[in-house]
């Protein structure tokens, strides 16, 4: 009867190992898409990069064919964000500290056949080993970059649910520059209706004043910028014109991404005079390079190696007869 018991506990463990071994890197990539959106669920995870550390606790619901979300910070200064269906509201002075750990999100993108045929171009996938992440059984995703001009990602998916247990984005050389892991994981049957109102009453109210300082520009049809080159595979995801309160000038905004990385251009022309001397920062695996072109401000934000962020930079031109 014992080894009866054995026998069942240890095939309960291995099933799920097993199905797991079958699947294909496409499989466990739409699995999460569909996942890290519909499912409900709540944990604490850390957020690492620069030798600091952040916890973060992450509540998520999906009602009605919509996304809410919150993130409140563990340590360190109190900090809250909060995502309604698009929507993002920050608790009073998140925004002003500029930070805010992110949540394992960057994966939330849609995985499709098209889309993962575009990636399969530009990086590896390796299926790797079954792993234990936040007491739950893992599988492990690498996609590993064909060309220098991007970062390697890491991925332990779950193997019950596909949602993203741990994550990583590596240099060419194998350094971690940033790792979010979950220590804790419960997947929620049941949605609690208090906290669905309060999250789309409180983002209400913090929206209100959110195009107080930038307002959408809908008279501006044809960007006066474009961008001459970017690393194979990356396509525009979205593009925005705001004007400054004050009438002070406008900001034009670009975000690429190749189904993994995102690249953001932002073109600040105002009536200010732009830093003629171009400065640089970084921050785990997001780089920034920011440089004069004429009166306007033009800064570039990517989780791409500083080389590949200066090369799209200086790729950057004026449209003829656009201002």
């Amino acid at each position: 009867m014992r080894t009866l018991m054995l026998v069942l506990a240890v095939s309960t463990l291995v099933a799920p190992m097993c199905d797991a071994a079958q699947e294909t890197a496409s499989d466990l990539l739409m699995g999460m898409s569909q996942a890290s959106r519909q499912l409900n669920y709540e944990g604490v995870f850390v957020y690492r990069r620069d030798g600091q550390s952040d916890t973060i606790r992450l509540e998520h619901i999906f009602k009605a064919e919509k996304e809410k979300e919150r993130l409140v910070s563990m340590s360190g200064p109190e900090r809250e964000l909060i995502r309604d269906d698009g929507l993002v509201a920050f608790r009073d002075g998140a925004l002003a500290e500029g930070k805010f750990a992110p949540a394992p999100q960057a994966f939330k993108g849609e995985f499709t056949a098209a889309t993962l045929s575009t990636l399969s171009q530009n990086y590896d996938f390796t299926l790797g080993d079954i792993e234990r992440v936040a007491g739950r059984v893992a599988r492990f995703l690498s996609m590993t970059p064909k060309y220098a001009d991007r970062y390697a990602h890491r991925l332990w998916l779950d193997v019950e649910t596909r949602l993203p247990l741990k994550s990583e984005i590596a240099s060419v050389d194998g350094d971690i520059l940033e790792q979010v892991e979950f220590a804790q994981l419960n997947i929620l049957e049941e949605v609690d209706e208090d906290m669905i109102a309060t999250l789309t009453s409180t983002v209400s109210v913090r929206n209100e004043n959110a195009g107080s300082m930038l307002e959408i520009d809908n008279q501006i049809s044809e960007p006066a910028w474009n961008v001459a080159w970017l690393p194979p595979g990356f396509e525009m995801a979205e593009q925005k014109s705001t004007r400054i309160a004050g009438g002070r000038g406008h900001l034009t905004s670009f975000m690429y991404s190749d189904g993994l990385a995102m690249v953001s251009v932002y073109v600040k022309s105002s009536l200010e005079q732009a830093d003629t001397e171009p400065s640089y920062a970084v921050r785990g695996a997001v780089n920034v390079y920011s440089r004069a072109i004429d009166e306007n401000e033009v800064t570039v934000v990517g989780d791409l190696p500083m080389a590949t962020v200066q090369r799209i930079s200086a790729a950057i031109r004026q449209v003829p007869g656009q201002d």
